[in-house]
């Protein structure tokens, strides 16, 4: 968590402190709150979790948050891949999911961001 500012691995580390084995989106964004934070610092945060054996994900969303787990770790994944940010299409592509889904959990994504 070296790289992450230190208000942002406090977060990291109120969220392994509750013990969880899955870590959902929704635990995430309520400690984020209204602090700045830009895709890639959620990405280290995500990938911090991941490392000290969490899962990250929940259950079954419906609304704007539904598919946000699965698009953003395909992102990820396609971006160390590609060497470059995947399209919508290119993530819809790999996961099977629509492309309005996609892209309505990218737009999502964004406005957690803010």
């Amino acid at each position: 968590m070296t790289d992450l500012r230190p208000e942002l691995a406090a977060i990291v580390e109120r969220l392994l402190a509750r013990h969880e084995q899955v870590v959902d989106l929704d635990s995430l964004a309520d400690e984020i709150g209204v602090a700045a934070v830009n895709a890639q610092e959620i990405d280290a945060m995500l990938s911090a979790l991941e490392h000290a054996g969490r899962s990250v994900g929940g259950p079954a969303a419906s609304g704007p948050s539904a598919g946000l787990g699965q698009v953003l770790g395909a992102a990820r994944r396609l971006r160390a891949e590609l060497g470059r940010t995947p399209s919508a299409t290119e993530i819809a592509a790999s996961e099977n999911l629509e492309l309005s889904t996609v892209r309505t959990a990218l737009l999502f994504a964004r406005i957690v961001q803010r």
